[in-house]
């Protein structure tokens, strides 16, 4: 697990800081020169449209190994975008430009969506692959999962007390989201640590795996977490919760909140419980951290539940995330079949 990098877009230079830290960043994933230019290219265009059409905005730079992919999520509260077919054909302008931004964008990345609530403001995901490779015999890999995962650290802190982990298994995929108490090098260490356990039980159930992170964050200041066990041949979501990580369920008919138990891990827990919901192909898990508050609804936000994971944790991230408190969000569903992976 890498940590996010979040830049706020206030005036020029943060073009220019953007587009070297998302380089670098596809320069450590592997990906060839043409590739990081690409992505120079796309981010550029991302970060100038913020400040063209809103003035201030934040730009979210999130490498996901697992999948060897790199998540770039820019939002703002500008005025938003009623006329989407019309903005996304170059040569269109509202605000006096050149009109490539939206179109350069699309064309340069692997996955690209946007979302324009109804009240106002703009959110642009976009996510990079590797297109070239110096071993062309070699296909590039192909993710079953659309999965995105953030943490961020409260503004002044430079360590975030969340973590997350991701793991798949022989029926499907797990996911750990876990929340240090407090803030700063502590909370992180017992984050850490609980990553560094997930990553050697995460085979085996839900309680078990509460249980060793119960004895690994002894002596730590303790945590919170929730540990989802998406079972594709049971259909089937089992979730495991120790504390305030809010969970919800999403299929094309309902909602659901997942359940956890009061407790702190690595202090004074309870005997974990797992609840078991139905899973569907279509469906889709969002956790998160009480840094990012929990007083959303789809419903305010029309057609949202059927985007790409990236794009719902922005749309969480830009218009819900706390300044007093780390922040994390995880989004998991199956990738659409459009995109090269048949489900």
């Amino acid at each position: 697990m890498k940590p996010g990098s979040l830049i706020e877009i206030e005036e020029k230079s943060r073009i220019s800081q953007a587009r070297r830290r998302a380089k670098a960043a596809a320069k450590a994933l592997g990906f060839s020169e043409v590739d990081r230019e690409r992505v120079g290219i796309a981010v550029t265009e991302a970060v100038a449209n913020v400040l063209r059409h809103a003035g201030r905005g934040h730009f979210l730079l999130q490498p996901l190994e697992e999948a060897e992919e790199l998540a770039a999520i820019v939002w703002d509260e500008g005025p938003g975008i009623s006329n989407l077919g019309q903005c996304m054909s170059d040569g269109y302008s509202s605000a006096g430009g050149q009109g490539i931004g939206l179109g350069a964008m699309k064309r340069q990345s692997d996955t690209f969506d946007l979302y324009s609530p109804p009240e106002g403001g703009l959110v642009v995901a976009m996510s990079f692959r590797k297109r070239c490779s110096l071993k062309p015999e070699t296909p590039p890999k192909r993710a079953l999962w659309d999965a995105f995962a953030t943490c961020l650290p409260m503004p002044g802190q430079t360590v975030s007390g969340d973590a997350w982990a991701i793991r798949e298994w022989t029926r499907g995929l797990k996911i750990l989201l876990v929340d240090g108490l407090g803030h700063g090098p502590k909370a992180n260490l017992a984050a850490s640590r609980a990553v560094d356990c997930f990553s050697e039980v995460y085979a085996e159930d839900g309680e078990s795996v509460m249980l060793a992170l119960n004895e690994a964050l002894r002596g730590t200041r303790g945590a919170v977490a929730a540990v989802a066990e998406v079972d594709r041949l049971s259909g089937t979501v089992r979730y495991t919760g120790m504390g305030n990580i809010y969970g919800r369920l999403f299929t094309a008919t309902e909602s659901t909140q997942l359940l956890s138990m009061s407790g702190t891990i690595g202090y004074h827990m309870r005997a974990p419980r797992s609840f078991e919901y139905p899973w569907t192909e279509d469906s889709m898990i969002v956790m998160h951290s009480d840094g990012v508050g929990s007083r959303w609804d789809f419903s305010k936000f029309p057609g949202l539940a059927f985007s790409r994971s990236s794009l719902v944790a922005g749309v969480l991230a830009g218009g819900f995330r706390k300044l007093s408190d780390d922040s994390s969000i995880v989004c998991v569903k199956l990738r659409a079949e459009e995109e090269g992976i048949a489900s």
